[in-house]
């Protein structure tokens, strides 16, 4: 049996006022791969908008960033509870594995997770 290992819809953020009211939280945590913008949502569960600068390489390596920082979140990140986050990647993220960003990742939401 093959688990389901889509990135279903309602996980994402995608309305330009849930951005804009995102982007205009004073809550942040630093990571050494990604800054991380939260505010609660009254959803439930969490959702995420991966940014990624145009200043970071090309855009394919943008998009596999943006698709890495989505399968970490997939993976780990679903018992954070009902926040919505921005990831927003600093450019030492261009030459990080996998399992580094995942680690920087995990470390920076610890705060989120033990609330």
């Amino acid at each position: 049996m093959k688990r389901d290992e889509s990135f279903p819809l309602c996980y994402r953020i995608s309305l330009k006022r849930d951005i804009i009211s995102l982007k205009g939280s004073e809550k942040r945590l630093k990571g050494k791969y990604v800054i991380i913008v939260f505010k609660e949502n009254l959803l439930g569960h969490p959702r995420i908008l991966p940014v990624v600068s145009s200043r970071i390489g090309n855009a394919v390596m943008r998009n596999r960033i943006k698709r890495l920082i989505r399968e970490i979140f997939r993976r780990n990140l679903k018992s954070i509870g009902g926040y919505d986050l921005m990831m927003v990647a600093r450019k030492s993220i261009g030459d990080a594995d996998f399992s580094a960003i995942e680690n920087d990742i995990r470390t920076a939401i610890k705060p989120l997770i033990d609330n």
